[in-house]
């Protein structure tokens, strides 16, 4: 029997994605694909770990050899899941989970329909706010990505579910995604 695959996206920036998908992580047995990303490291980040971080040649390389299950480009940086590492783990009937952007989750449901999507969501106020204690970014770019945000908001018609993710209230949107892929694994 395959595994599941989950997709785990949302707005690109302060929804809460990595610290959903670490908890989630820590409580299931999905196998977490490390995807490639074209940025730079970030302070905290560890490469194989959070991403493969490779040059820009490379990556496109790698797209041209059709590597990717799902690429996107993001604030001029590329990022892509590698397929084959994906669709090995599910023929081996583990499960695995993956965080994309919004149009890389419509395209692995395209190539793989039995793909589970799931949206999440923060209320506009506590997404600025995040974006603001990172600190990384000046207004402008703060406003830019809410502005993003609002158009990635638009796209979530296409995920089988959405989960806000609130303030606080982590642990919630965790639970909920679990009873998510425990209904999933019953009706396989």
């Amino acid at each position: 029997m395959a595994g599941l695959l989950l997709v785990i996206s949302g707005p690109s920036s302060g929804a809460g994605k990595d610290s959903v998908t670490r908890e989630v992580e820590k409580k299931s047995e999905f196998v977490r694909i490390v995807t490639y990303t074209t940025r730079e490291v970030r302070p905290g980040e560890v490469a194989g770990v959070d991403y493969h971080f490779i040059n820009r040649e490379e990556f496109l390389r790698k797209k041209e050899k059709e590597f990717f299950l799902e690429t996107n480009e993001y604030l001029g940086n590329f990022y892509g899941t590698p397929k084959e590492e994906v669709l090995k783990v599910i023929r081996k009937g583990q499960d695995v989970l993956l965080r994309v952007d919004v149009n890389g989750a419509k395209a692995v449901k395209e190539q793989i329909p039995e793909a589970i999507l799931i949206f999440i969501v923060a209320p506009f106020s506590q997404m600025r706010k995040r974006l603001i204690r990172r600190a990384r970014e000046d207004k402008m770019a703060i406003e830019e990505k809410m502005e993003f945000a609002r158009r990635e908001m638009k796209e979530k018609k296409y995920f089988d579910y959405v989960v806000v993710n609130r303030e606080g209230k982590l642990e919630e949107a965790v639970e909920e995604i679990l009873e998510i892929i425990q209904k999933k694994k019953n009706e396989s």
